[in-house]
């Protein structure tokens, strides 16, 4: 009866033993068993990194457009001064010849009173308290219409960029057009106006032009 006794004591002592043995090759919650280091993870570090990509990303795009729609604007309102040049010059011309078809004499002054009420705008055609007019063209210089005494006038229009000045030569190109001369930057030239011409002597992208046309 003593022996039973004593091997029933060791066997309930050896229980917790074991219970605490599996537990250790087990691991503790929500660590693998057998590894001691513990792998932490940032997801949150990882998405302020991802979130900043994608704002300088987006901010990159939209400074991208405004530069285009930019570029764009300043080429359609440059395109559209060049086209408003040209028909202010004819029609210009045309007033002025029309005005003196019966004498054929242009008086050694300005002519721009000869423009006053013929469908220009207050910005295009004003009239000074002095009584003078003003003609300025869409490039915002002057244009000065002026009579040689004789048989010619000469219209000549200051500081227009290399694509303006071109855009004023090549409008009076046309042979019927009733031009004599044209002067750019200082070279006279008779017709037929060439392309080639207009294109050296406009050609220089800072410069600004001062275009001399005798009719």
């Amino acid at each position: 009866m003593d022996v039973i006794h004593t091997r029933t004591a060791t066997r309930g002592q050896a229980e917790p033993v074991a219970g605490a043995l599996r537990t250790r090759l087990k691991g503790a919650p929500g660590r693998k068993a057998g590894s001691g280091i513990r792998r932490r993870n940032h997801p949150r570090r990882a998405r302020r990194g991802s979130e900043l990509f994608s704002g300088l990303l987006w901010f990159g795009i939209v400074v991208l457009a405004i530069a285009a729609i930019v570029t764009l604007y300043i080429g359609g309102t440059n395109t559209l001064k060049r086209t408003n040049l040209t028909r202010q010059l004819t029609q210009a011309v045309a007033i002025i010849e029309r005005a003196h078809i019966q004498s054929g004499i242009y008086q050694n002054r300005s002519l721009l009173v000869f423009l006053s009420d013929e469908g220009f705008s207050e910005r295009e055609l004003t009239k000074e308290s002095s009584g003078a007019y003003t003609f300025t063209s869409p490039f915002d210089t002057a244009i000065t219409i002026r009579g040689n005494g004789g048989r010619d006038f000469v219209v000549t229009i200051e500081n227009l960029p290399p694509a303006a000045c071109r855009a004023a030569v090549l409008a009076f190109q046309d042979p019927g057009s009733g031009l004599e001369s044209v002067t750019v930057g200082g070279t006279h030239v008779g017709p037929p106006i060439s392309e080639v011409f207009v294109a050296n002597r406009c050609n220089t992208v800072s410069g600004d032009y001062t275009v001399a046309l005798t009719f």
